[in-house]
């Protein structure tokens, strides 16, 4: 069969999509693999069929759109105004790009907000999603570095897409891209921004998290980890060093602790992909489009 798959993000976003690619591919399935361009040759080493989707993601993050659009404040009408330029940052451009993709294809999976998902859905003839993403996992079952003075604790802080100058200290130091399964496994806790594949990373690894989110499908993951004990989740918003300071002590206390080790054999194992591989070969012969949507 002929799948396609179609992302765009950071690489917390794309990974997890690239292994069920491999693993697609291992099966001896034809993919077709969309990502951001700047993570096209990270798809491509995993062997994938890789195709530029959407916008730069890394260009994005460090645009004076996002860098001081989102410092900035004024009237409430332009704020309005600025997020959701944001929002829906090349998002027409994104649905025109899988609607080319998916030519062929028996099968495919794709994440887009709800309005750009709707609109590829008519041009698929499909009925529209009427329900957000969070919605639907519910109901599927599915920098500050003052405190770590306060505290007495030492930071590894990942720049990840920003453009951070990389130094290093006794207490502090900054690094560009790093393996989180083997820098996660020597940390205390994982400060982070609530994306679904540094949360599940750092549950796998089996440490608790403090989420500082700014929106999307975030706060969403943020209330998860609440609620099952494994942290604490806060607005990055007016986000200040006593508040920050007063989370971290939270997270580092001794209950989340032993709920996070407690609940990390549970969450994934190497049989994780084969099953969610076996899903969309199951659910494709009958669908002939599936979708994955966010």
């Amino acid at each position: 069969m002929r799948f396609v798959l179609a992302f765009n993000g950071t690489r917390g976003d794309i990974q997890p999509a690239v292994v069920l690619g491999a693993e697609l591919r291992r099966r001896g399935h034809d993919l077709v693999f969309g990502a951001p361009l700047n993570l096209v040759d990270f798809a491509v080493r995993a062997r994938l069929d890789a195709r530029a989707f959407g916008y730069d993601s890394r260009e994005h993050t460090n645009s004076e759109l996002i860098r001081d659009g989102m410092k900035t404040g004024g009237a409430l009408e332009r704020l309005r105004a600025l997020l959701a330029e944001i929002r829906n940052h090349c998002r027409n451009q994104m649905v025109d790009e899988m609607f080319g993709l998916r030519v062929g294809a028996d099968a495919a999976f794709w994440l887009l907000t709800k309005g750009r998902e709707n609109r590829l859905r008519r041009r698929f003839g499909m009925e529209p999603a009427t329900k957000a993403l969070s919605q639907r996992v519910a109901e599927y079952g599915a920098i500050e570095i003052q405190p770590c003075d306060a505290l007495g604790e030492r930071a590894l802080v990942r720049a990840g897409c920003s453009d951070f100058e990389q130094i290093s200290s006794d207490r502090l130091r900054v690094v560009g891209a790093v393996d989180h399964e083997r820098m996660f496994a020597r940390w205390r806790t994982i400060v982070h921004h609530g994306g679904a594949g540094t949360t599940s990373a750092a549950i796998r690894m089996g440490k608790p998290a403090l989420v500082r989110w700014v929106g999307f499908d975030r706060p969403f993951w943020g209330r998860q980890l609440e609620r099952l004990g494994l942290g604490a989740s806060t607005r990055l918003k007016g986000l200040g060093a006593q508040e920050l300071t007063a989370r971290l002590q939270v997270v580092l206390g001794e209950a989340p602790s032993p709920r996070a080790r407690e609940l990390a054999p549970r969450l994934i194992g190497p049989e994780q992909a084969t099953r969610c591989v076996d899903l969309i070969e199951g659910a494709a012969p009958d669908e002939h489009l599936s979708r994955m949507s966010a």
